[in-house]
């Protein structure tokens, strides 16, 4: 992997984990997005999910996943509402050694350049994220 693409993800990472940081301070009123991320069939405990515009780093929304691999999704401003559009979605597991007792999230679900999950709002139905493991 190139040094200039290993330091776009970097940067691009550090970028979501800060919004996971922002997401957790302060009391927004926000409406809620659901859904469920699956790997391989299973569900994906302990990831962040991310919901990015195309062309834009920023996240707009974000969740971190339960045991059962259930999330809510959560607009990162004071905005209440999660605005209609698509959107890419970014997965990154929160814990990476219990990520490692089997199969993980593949890289190209963790970077907003290369994701190929997209979620359309708004839904009548909580969203479903089935993601392939790394062969």
């Amino acid at each position: 992997m190139s040094t200039r693409l290993t330091m776009r993800k970097m940067a691009t990472t550090k970028r979501l984990l800060v919004a996971i940081m922002i997401a957790g301070c302060g009391t927004q009123s926000m409406q809620e997005v659901r859904g469920v991320v699956t790997l391989d069939g299973h569900p994906v405990p302990n990831a962040a999910v991310f919901f990015l515009l195309e062309g834009d780093e920023n996240a707009v929304a974000m969740g971190n996943t339960n045991f059962e691999g259930k999330v809510v999704m959560h607009r990162i401003s004071s905005i209440r509402a999660i605005p209609s559009n698509t959107y890419k979605v970014v997965v990154i597991p929160i814990n990476e050694r219990e990520q490692n007792r089997g199969p993980g999230v593949a890289e190209i679900y963790r970077d907003a350049a290369t994701t190929p999950l997209t979620v359309e709002v708004p839904l009548n139905e909580e969203f479903s994220l089935n993601l392939a493991s790394q062969k």
